[in-house]
């Protein structure tokens, strides 16, 4: 760096209010593949307590952050976030008290998070917030899955012992499922994720009135570059480089899973990973002695919830989600032209398609999306994902020195966002908060559609997925409208085999079908009607 660069940056440092501008001091991920011996295998706490040291090793004093840990915030497993489906082996009472014990730390607070792809980014946001508004605490942020390990053991039946007892003050949030799934999809037994991402995946292909093979083949152009980018990246949980051709070519190693999606196309939980990050406001940093160069700055974040499915204007697009990027960039005064480094959300191609949308990019346009290779190929370790788009963020930015970074999370079906912008420099103006109640009740004052959870008789295909079991379609659910224009949720009868192999055969949107509702959920059966004499 020249004398006169040197100078700027010393000038900017200075400016800034340092009991108030936050700052990320620390980083840390890994990935563990299982091991032969599934017995000597991570468990998350393992993996947990293994980034959160490295984190606090990159900081370069990590026996002084960890003396001096305010907070240690662990993002919600997935075992703990639904019901269904608890750890088979163990359960673990306090995350986050168990991770401070391990590596020697005693916080103040102790928080359990949400459940939701957004939390990561999310508490970045909310620690950052409050630093600004005078806090001067030392946090860690970690969460790791061990879902790799997990179904290796359970098919080789062997029983792990991962519980841990350790007690202690918490702040458990709870689960946190609003605006994420309704009675509606669970009477119609719509509850994976592939089947939910697909209906909205072809409302969008459907609304840009283009075939379902056009659709696909930019679906497997888009992936093919994230592919390329978890090839060469040392965490990544599948590090190969695939065509484009190839993760759209049905087969048996790559079948359909749920209409429009390969088994490629979507997110792998299956993996054993982690991540962590340490904050604290520049005065504090100073005050312990980290290195500048260890340095990056959070500018700006925003966090905004969607509707459930069946509520939403707009099933091709989130509206949420324009809002929380666009808050962003107003909040941080940075164009998309001059962020070097994104990282948007990728369990489902429209994830990325609708973040591109919401900047104003070209999603085929060859820029980079991504800096690991994204939830189908680097892994997807449940709700923190997007931890490891953080650390990956501010490691480039300490490399580059200079330029922006953007991080965009995405917790449920859209649901629930979470956007964040980094600088490798001192925000001029130190950090700004995006008002958030206001960016919520912008989204809340847009049009809702009118909901019949018990609709009866002809209705129009809205959007639709299928599901295969073995690459043969089984069963399919809609999104259609009655003749009144009501909104619901159907699916078909569970033998009906005719019905989901016509929807696979022939694209369905905008065709009628016959609907009834009686006991839970709605049914449909696929006719077309003949016009009215």
């Amino acid at each position: 760096m020249k004398k006169q660069e040197r100078a700027a940056e010393y000038r900017r440092y200075t400016l800034i209010d340092k009991h108030r501008q936050p700052v990320i001091i620390g980083i840390g991920e890994l990935c563990e593949q299982v091991p032969k011996d599934v017995t000597t295998a991570s468990s998350p706490l393992d993996l947990m307590e293994q980034a959160s040291l490295a984190a606090c090793r990159d900081s370069g004093i990590p026996d002084k952050v960890i003396e001096a840990l305010d907070v240690l915030a662990v993002v919600r497993t997935f075992a703990d976030s639904t019901p269904m489906y608890p750890n088979p082996f163990g359960r673990v009472n306090n995350y986050p008290r168990a991770v401070a014990r391990r590596i020697g730390a005693q916080p103040h607070a102790a928080i359990y998070s949400h459940a939701g792809g957004n939390t990561p980014q999310a508490l970045v946001t909310e620690f950052s917030e409050r630093i600004a508004a005078g806090d001067n605490s030392i946090v860690l942020l970690v969460g790791g899955e061990a879902i790799g390990t997990i179904k290796s053991a359970l098919r080789a039946q062997i029983k792990l012992q991962w519980g841990d007892d350790t007690g202690g003050q918490i702040e458990d949030r709870g689960l946190g499922l609003d605006s994420i799934i309704d009675r509606q999809q669970i009477d119609n037994g719509l509850a994976t994720a592939p089947l939910m991402y697909g209906l909205l995946e072809n409302a969008r292909r459907s609304a840009r009135g283009i075939s379902r093979e056009q659709y696909t083949n930019e679906m497997g152009e888009l992936f093919q570059a994230f592919t390329e980018v978890a090839a060469r990246h040392p965490a990544a949980a599948f590090p190969k480089a695939y065509h484009g051709g190839e993760l759209i070519e049905v087969g048996d190693t790559n079948p359909l899973i749920s209409a429009p999606y390969t088994k490629h196309l979507v997110a792998k939980d299956g993996v054993n990973q982690a991540a962590a990050v340490v904050l604290t406001s520049v005065a504090r940093a100073l005050e312990l002695g980290v290195p500048r160069e260890k340095m990056v700055f959070p500018v700006t974040g925003s966090n905004v919830h969607d509707r459930y499915l069946v509520q939403r204007p707009n099933l091709a697009s989130s509206e949420a989600m324009r809002i929380a990027y666009r808050a962003v960039l107003e909040s941080s005064g940075v164009a998309p032209e001059e962020i070097s480094l994104l990282d948007l959300y990728s369990c489902f191609p429209i994830a990325v398609f609708n973040a591109c949308e919401a900047l104003g990019i070209d999603p085929l346009g060859g820029r980079a999306l991504t800096l690991t290779g994204g939830l189908p190929f680097f892994g997807g370790p449940g709700n923190n994902y997007s931890m490891h788009s953080i650390v990956n963020v501010a490691s480039q930015l300490r490399e580059r020195r200079t330029g922006y970074g953007l991080v965009g999370a995405n917790g449920g079906v859209l649901s629930k966002h979470a956007v964040g912008m980094y600088s490798a420099e001192p925000p001029e103006n130190g950090w700004s908060s995006c008002d958030h109640k206001a960016l919520q009740s912008l989204f809340n004052s847009e049009p809702c559609p009118e909901v019949d959870p018990h609709a009866s008789g002809p209705a129009v295909i809205e959007t639709y997925s299928i599901d295969y079991k073995k690459g043969i379609p089984k069963k399919a659910y809609i999104v259609a409208r009655t003749i009144e224009g009501k909104r619901f949720i159907a699916h078909s009868d569970p033998g009906d085999a005719e019905t989901p192999q016509r929807m696979h055969a022939d694209d369905p949107i905008g065709n009628t079908v016959y609907v009834t509702s009686a006991g839970p959920g709605t049914r449909f059966s696929y006719l077309q009607f003949p016009p009215p004499p």
